[in-house]
């Protein structure tokens, strides 16, 4: 029959067989289970990152989820200055970190000891005391002795900031490699934030042109320039005649329109002259009663004794009523307007002075020779500069506002007064440099005065500081 030992020993080696490959099955399973799970954080991770706000939250979000998957007990998150200098930007399960302990001190100075050994650009791994003084304290009180420094690096391999591990166990070529995959996460999570310029840190030769730049601009600051300003210039005529009200009334009727060009002589306008002629008929009545009272009386004299006494009143009341009568024909001649020399007509508007009441000496229209021409200006207080005479002047007229017309200032008001917009003015006149300049009487445009010489600092700031100072008082 057989050995039974042999018989019964055959169907243990298939038993075990079956149970060693369900085990290693089993495994396979867990680990192909454990692999996705991991690979599904990674994801969740890298979405997160991505998905940061500003440069704070993705530093936190880098340190915490970084010690999650690396198994880490601690990650620092560090960011390149200017002059090759290292700051601790965040630490992980920390809000903010102190940066001035000895404790962040001392791992700034570790990266910055890597820097100097020339192996700051690639993933290091190394265990205290290595990279510090074995006389530090940390050396001995830090509980997690074994560190990895992951470079975080630009495309054309700039580092710019840095992460540092540190945990009880040693780091392996594995976690070597999926380090190496997470950098390149962080690193386009903080270029999508910033762009590739912002990020890079400050090199010693953007430091100079920094220093060269705020030297040319100091130079530029003392150069020195005219003080200008901009005011609304028109073109008038030169010492033109005024028409003037002759005497108190409404004016009936206006002859002419404006920009006419007249000669002397030419009728203006016309008063209302009901009441003028009036009193000329009046007088003229009065006039003749006082003559046939002078007339009777002269007559009576030679017969009557106190027809002569009369008589000399009697001739002083006729003179009188011959005054009256001449002084209303000569307000009634004044009731037409004439022109008494030859120009073109200023004025707004015939409307405007039509049934208008006027009193004598206002000025109603304006004569102007249309070849003698000088600029009006009228300079804001707020734009106020010191002006001597014979400054200069640069008028860019709206007819033609792309070439300049130069001018020099002749007189300047004292008192500012109101416009017609009833802003505070400094009225200027100005004469052409150019007697053959021709410009329509009434063009409008803009005037650029030219002042004292001062430094381009004073004036960008002239404004500025005089608003400031009209709030402060310095």
């Amino acid at each position: 029959m057989g050995d039974p030992h042999m018989v019964q020993h055959q169907p243990q080696s298939r038993s075990t067989a079956a149970d060693t490959e369900t085990h290693l099955n089993a495994v396979a399973s867990a680990s192909s289970l454990t692999d996705q799970f991991q690979f599904e954080q990674i994801l969740k991770v890298d979405d997160r990152l991505r998905a940061a706000s500003d440069e704070d939250d993705l530093v936190h979000l880098i340190a915490n989820e970084t010690r999650k998957l690396a198994g880490a007990r601690q990650v620092f998150v560090l960011r390149k200055l200017k002059r090759a200098r290292w700051s601790v930007a965040c630490v992980s399960s920390l809000a903010l970190p102190e940066k001035d302990t000895p404790f962040v001190r001392w791992i700034e100075g570790l990266v910055s000891r890597i820097q100097a050994d020339g192996r700051l650009n690639e993933g290091l791994e190394f265990s205290l005391p290595a990279f510090s003084n074995s006389e530090d304290d940390e050396v001995e009180a830090y509980p997690f002795p074994n560190f990895y420094w992951l470079p975080l690096k630009l495309s054309d391999g700039t580092v710019f900031a840095g992460l540092l591990l540190a945990r009880e166990r040693f780091w392996s070529k594995a976690d070597a490699g999926f380090l190496s995959r997470h950098a390149s996460v962080c690193v386009s999570a903080w270029k999508a934030l910033f762009g590739e310029k912002l990020i890079r840190p400050t090199s010693r030769r953007s430091r100079w042109t920094g220093w060269i730049v705020a030297a040319v601009l100091l130079a530029l600051s003392a150069l020195p320039v005219p003080m200008t300003a901009l005011a609304p210039v028109e073109i008038v005529g030169r010492d033109p005649h005024r028409v003037t009200a002759p005497l108190d009334g409404v004016i009936d009727d206006v002859l002419v329109k404006p920009n006419d060009k007249v000669v002397s002589g030419t009728a203006l306008f016309r008063y209302e002259d009901t009441t003028l002629t009036s009193r000329l008929n009046l007088a003229d009545q009065e006039m003749k009663v006082a003559r046939a009272r002078f007339e009777r009386a002269q007559q009576a004299s030679f017969s009557d004794e106190a027809a002569r006494h009369e008589l000399a009143a009697l001739r002083h009341e006729l003179q009188l009523k011959i005054a009256e009568r001449a002084y209303a024909k000569t307000q009634l001649a004044k009731s037409v307007v004439k022109a008494k020399r030859d120009g073109v007509l200023i004025f707004d508007d015939r409307d405007d002075l039509i049934g208008r009441p006027i009193r004598v000496g206002e000025t109603l229209i304006e004569i102007a020779d249309p070849d003698q021409i000088a600029a009006r200006v009228e300079l804001a207080v707020s734009d106020a500069i010191v002006l001597e005479r014979g400054s200069d002047i640069r008028l860019f007229l709206d007819a033609d506002p792309l070439s300049s017309v130069p001018a020099s200032l002749v007189s300047k008001a004292y008192h500012a007064e109101p416009n017609s917009t009833q802003q505070l003015v400094y009225r200027l006149h100005a004469e052409f440099s150019d007697p053959g300049v021709k410009a329509r009487i009434g063009s409008r445009g803009t005037a650029q005065l030219f002042g004292e010489t001062v430094p381009l600092i004073y004036f960008l700031l002239r404004r500025p500081i005089a608003a400031v100072r009209q709030y402060v008082g310095l």
